[in-house]
């Protein structure tokens, strides 16, 4: 639901004249007179009535509704996030030294230019253990969001306050800082508490309520309800005396690190814990229960997993329960949730949604937190420039315009909302390739398309719409798989 700016009128004349109609409806045959005392009136109140309307048309709605929307409704903003990196300090010898929290450095992007950052945590390098020793920076108060994201080991870093025990800090080999993010937006944050004073009440009750509960998740940019879907865990065993080695869904190896030897005063990863790490390392969505030899994984939210296999002397695995949809099934739903990238968010995110929708849900429903599932679409297509068009930049204008087209980002916005922040997912399950045509004929120098072929996959290409595969269903497509002929018109 969009966020309603009222307006409000501030013209005299404007509000005179609605003065006149209410007289001249309230009193039949009055009408107004240049030297009559009423019209004066009526002229002198709209004057004073248009400087108070001013007065509040002047005050940005974001200014009476966020004190609202965060005291009142609870919905708290989305605050800005620091970036950080992990790095290295040299010491100028090993005497033994303490970095001390909040120490200050600079990590420079351009000349001066850069972002300040501080220290986590206090480190200590014990005398005669070497003269290098990691630390955890962070972006300092004031400059926390995406600013600091992306800054890596080429980086100089320069300490603020200069201590004379410290040779110097580099961002450590490899590392990336990350983790950054700007705080919402006034209009975004309008838009998440619309969504959230929408439900007439806390408990969802129609899909699309599901939909905007999921929506109030960090890390969740749309959400998909499907009604009458209930999604069957899949649940398998791993039963054996030996853990090493890996598992593996199909091409997907989870390595099993349960066994494994550690190192002097490391503690050892309980079971349990080291299979569930490994498997939500891969992105899957698990729970891990039993022990010492016998484990049971139950795996939610894919529609397909498997086939299971493990290494030449692991443990031996099998199939339990096996992944399924059912549908229709009274009082169940199922709700697919995406990142504003339209890549399924890591198994932390929908845990947290499916938390959620259960803390709220109405007694004996079944609520399912699914993936998306995503179709690989080729495109081939032959067109004609308009005179005075080199045809290489039409082309690749053409391809960067349909790879957006089919990209999960935007799929099932519709295309009036590819602009404006809109968060509808429309569960359009055809590509359709004359769409495709459409999109190309709006390509700026673009005069006609001869041909288009579209294809699933690997599939040979044809003039036939293409249907997606399974529920909550996305296209996606990269560079390489859209070719292209453009000629000179």
């Amino acid at each position: 639901m969009a966020v309603i700016r009222p307006e409000i009128e501030t013209d005299p004349a404007e509000l005179e004249q609605v003065a006149i109609d209410y007289l001249q409806e309230a009193v039949p045959g009055w009408e107004p007179a240049d030297g009559d005392l009423m019209t004066w009136l009526i002229a002198a109140h709209a004057r004073m009535v248009a400087e108070e309307r001013d007065i509040a048309a002047d005050v940005p709605l974001e200014q009476i509704l966020r004190p609202l929307g965060e005291q009142v409704h609870l919905v708290a903003p989305k605050l800005a996030l620091p970036a950080t990196v992990d790095a290295v300090v040299t010491m100028r010898d090993q005497a033994g030294y303490t970095v001390p929290q909040g120490t200050e450095v600079l990590v420079r992007t351009a000349g001066d230019d850069g972002v300040t950052m501080v220290v986590v945590r206090a480190v200590t390098l014990e005398p005669n253990r070497g003269l290098t020793v990691p630390i955890e920076l962070q972006a300092a108060p004031g400059r926390e969001g995406s600013a600091g994201n992306g800054l890596d080991d080429r980086a100089t870093v320069v300490p603020i306050r200069q201590l004379e025990f410290i040779g110097g800090i580099a961002i450590a080999q490899g590392a990336v800082s990350a983790n950054g993010r700007d705080a919402e937006t006034d209009e975004e944050y309008l838009q998440r508490l619309v969504d959230t004073l929408a439900l007439s009440s806390p408990t969802p009750i129609l899909p699309e309520d599901f939909a905007a509960i999921a929506r109030q998740v960090d890390g969740v940019e749309r959400a998909l309800a499907l009604n009458l879907l209930h999604v069957r865990p899949q649940i398998i065993t791993l039963t054996g005396s030996s853990f090493r080695g890996s598992l593996w869904d199909n091409t997907t190896e989870i390595p099993l690190d349960y066994g494994n030897p550690v190192g002097p005063g490391e503690v050892p990863v309980p079971p349990a814990t080291a299979i569930r790490n490994g498997l939500q390392n891969k992105g899957y969505d698990v729970e891990v229960t039993g022990g010492p030899s016998v484990f049971t994984l139950t795996l939610i939210g894919r529609p397909v997993y498997g086939p299971w296999r493990v290494t030449s002397g692991g443990p031996a695995v099998a199939v339990v329960q096996a992944t399924s949809f059912q549908t229709p099934v009274e009082r169940t739903i199922a709700v697919a949730v995406v990142d504003d990238e339209g890549a399924s968010p890591p198994p932390s995110v929908r845990q947290t949604v499916r938390a959620a929708l259960e803390s709220l849900r109405e007694v004996n429903w079944t609520v399912s937190v699914i993936e998306p599932e995503y179709t690989d679409i080729t495109v081939q297509f032959r067109a004609v420039t308009w005179p005075g068009y080199e045809p290489e930049p039409v082309r690749l204008a053409a391809v960067d315009a349909v790879v957006d087209y089919l990209s999960a980002k935007n799929w099932g916005r519709g295309r009036d909302g590819w602009e404006d922040g809109d968060v509808t997912w429309v569960d359009e399950p055809f590509v359709r390739y004359l769409e495709i045509a459409q999109v190309l004929n709006e390509v700026p120098g673009l005069r006609y398309v001869e041909s288009v072929r579209i294809a699933k996959g690997s599939d040979t290409a044809t003039m036939a719409d293409v249907q997606l595969v399974g529920r909550a269903r996305l296209p996606r497509t990269a560079r390489e798989s859209i070719t292209g002929t453009v000629i000179e018109g």
